[in-house]
């Protein structure tokens, strides 16, 4: 691209804005590297793909491809899952800031923790309390030691992406280095109604552990024992109707909830049309009486004024013979006439 830029007719450069020039040079630039990048990463993932399904697919066809068709979809329905459960987040306004809130959203991947809204019920200050409900789906192993085991089968950012199962000595952030392809992992034993789980990993070791599961509860294929035995496809029925309950027990809650915060906007709103209306009497009467005194202060303006006027006018013949000519012998000791003309000379005793 900047190769194609200094190639460029000079005439080409005097065209376009300065502007032009910088944007292609440092924003567009780096597009171009990061869809170069990410065309890469799918070529290779694409190849790890063909290369992971042709090789078990030669070596026996039938297992293989059963287990493609089952469990693709399986992969495919995690992932979808768990991303309408992401997207399900709105902004929600709190005195004056704004916070995302996302009730069927889990921020923790070992507790299965979720949000809680807190919508106003009343004038006095109560609320109604809406409780969140975490709809996505994924589970934890707790090993012997300790040690969790989580997949991300179901947060994977393509669907060309395999799921990896890792350990980790605590979640987040402390990985131990082990992880192993969800493909790779051979379940021994599962007892759904207690969450003990035994299986082995591609290195041949053995782990005994707790599988704790939340949201909807589905798990990985490999947990199904990839489908190969009737127990497991009855296990995995069962936990797709106890899905399916939940999604509507959950939607009937909410429901509600929706239902009785719509039924008090009635009350909010009679109390703000008071409220509006008291308002507008308030300013009219505040407009009123503001409009008094300004009409008062507007005529004493001109009163001050006409008087600064006269003072100002006393030296003048005519108005000072009309205000001589208004004296009488009963205001002071002046002794003028009262027949003063203009043009006349006066003599004023004190």
């Amino acid at each position: 691209l900047v190769a194609g830029l200094f190639h460029s007719e000079y005439q080409y450069f005097v065209r376009n804005e300065v502007g032009y020039f910088i944007n292609a040079v440092t924003i567009e630039y780096n597009r171009v590297v990061f869809a170069f990048e990410m065309c890469m990463t799918l070529a290779v993932a694409t190849g790890f793909g063909l290369v992971y399904f042709a090789l078990p697919l030669s070596l026996d066809p039938i297992v293989s491809a059963t287990i493609l068709v089952l469990f693709a979809p399986l992969y495919f329905v995690l992932r979808k899952i768990n991303q309408l459960a992401n997207a399900a987040s709105d902004s929600i306004e709190d005195n004056g800031l704004y916070f995302q809130k996302n009730l069927i959203e889990s921020f923790s991947r070992t507790s299965h923790a979720t949000q809680t809204l807190f919508a106003p019920y009343n004038s006095t200050g109560d609320t109604l309390q809406v409780d969140g409900v975490y709809l996505g789906t994924d589970y934890y192993i707790i090993d012997g030691g300790g040690e969790y085991w989580l997949s991300d089968t179901g947060f994977a950012n393509s669907e060309a992406a395999v799921g990896t199962l890792t350990e980790y000595t605590a979640y987040p952030g402390s990985p131990t280095g082990v992880s192993d392809s969800v493909t790779d992992l051979t379940l021994n034993s599962y007892n759904a109604s207690t969450g003990a789980i035994d299986f082995t990993t591609s290195g041949s070791a053995n782990v005994t552990g707790t599988l704790t599961s939340g949201g909807q509860g589905l798990l990985d294929a490999w947990i199904y024992s990839d489908f190969d035995n009737q127990a497991s496809i009855d296990q995995a029925k069962d936990d797709l109707d106890e899905a399916e309950s939940l999604i509507l027990l959950t939607q009937a809650d909410f429901l509600n909830a929706r239902a009785t915060l719509e039924s008090r906007t009635s009350v909010f709103s009679s109390q703000i049309a008071g409220l509006d209306k008291q308002i507008a009497d308030e300013l009219e009467d505040l407009q009123t009486g503001a409009q008094a005194e300004l009409l008062a202060t507007q005529l004493e303006f001109k009163i001050a004024a006409f008087d600064f006027a006269l003072l100002a006018s006393r030296g003048n013949t005519l108005i000072m013979s009309i205000m001589l000519s208004q004296d009488s012998e009963d205001f002071g000791a002046t002794n003028a006439s009262a027949r003063a003309v203009s043009g006349a000379t006066i003599s004023v005793t004190a």
